[in-house]
């Protein structure tokens, strides 16, 4: 199933220059690869149209399915997919040797803001991680919480230091860029720097800069914060709909079994990250992303 990137068909440049004075070779680069007609089919809700230069990294990853895997919309949850697009984030890629294709689109997937996931019905999706404002998917009350029993503790991943490095110069094999972004907080909070360093060949300048403050900053870094995280279990097939990627609440009721870590239940958003069916229960994890 994983296969290689190629490129077929000719391209020429003329070029005059003097091999006495220049490195012997030819650089160039072009727009990208465009939309192909699925980008309009019926049910799609985005900007884009067929013939459009490819700039949004969820786009790239979904024309690689497309392209590469033979992917097409029986495989894809397209409306995930339409979510997930940022107009603050431009990528693109930069191939001088064969690659492939499953590591190209985890490192585009890694120089974003959303996630990939397939779903219990096999559809690819695109987990949009920077939405504050989520849909919800199903409010929880108390009496569906089995033996009134839910755990809660904080993920205990930080990263609140990362120098990320890009603006690619191939013709130099170096990176022009590189930046230091923290959350003075968090490292206050946790009492410890926990640094990361990241090479970044997909994104430059200012969309570079949202991505790295998407992870990282001292208000909701999706990376150097720590999130409530809750575990609880419905009876029998309750909620067994629910998968990651959904946003849910708990209702406010909740409340009398357990506050998280003393506020309360009431409008908090949860990002459900696993869920595991039984005979008897369906288990829910889920974290608060975002405050």
């Amino acid at each position: 199933d994983n296969q290689n990137i190629c490129n077929i068909g000719e391209l020429f440049i003329r070029l005059v220059f003097n091999t006495d004075d220049t490195e012997p070779h030819c650089w160039s680069s072009g727009a990208g690869m465009t939309y192909g007609a699925w980008i309009d089919n019926e049910g799609r809700s985005n900007s884009h149209n067929a013939g459009d230069v490819i700039e949004d990294p969820a786009s790239i990853v979904e024309d690689l399915f497309r392209r590469y895997l033979g992917l097409d919309d029986s495989d894809i949850d397209v409306e995930s997919f339409d979510n997930a697009l940022n107009s603050s984030v431009k990528a693109r890629l930069n191939l001088l040797k064969t690659a492939k294709v499953y590591d190209i689109i985890r490192q585009v997937s890694e120089q974003s803001t959303f996630a990939l996931f397939y779903s219990g019905a096999g559809k690819l999706r695109a987990i949009p991680l920077n939405n504050e404002s989520p849909d919800i998917v199903a409010v929880v009350p108390r009496d569906k919480i089995v033996n009134d029993s839910i755990e809660i503790s904080k993920t205990s991943t930080v990263v609140n230091k990362i120098t990320v490095k890009s603006r690619w110069h191939g013709e130099r094999g170096t990176f022009i860029d590189s930046e230091v972004y923290e959350d003075v907080t968090s490292q206050s909070e946790i009492k410890a720097e926990r640094a990361a360093h990241y090479e970044w060949k997909n994104v430059v300048g200012n969309s570079a800069v949202h991505v790295a403050q998407h992870l990282v900053n001292t208000t909701d870094g999706i990376w150097s914060k720590q999130h409530v995280k809750v575990k609880f279990s419905t009876p029998g097939f309750t909620y067994s709909y629910l998968q990651p990627g959904d946003f849910i609440r708990l209702n406010i009721d909740v409340n009398d079994i357990v506050k998280p870590y003393g506020e309360s239940w009431e409008n908090k958003d949860l990002l459900v990250i696993e869920t595991g069916k039984g005979a008897k229960t369906t288990r829910i994890t889920a974290i608060e992303l975002h405050k």
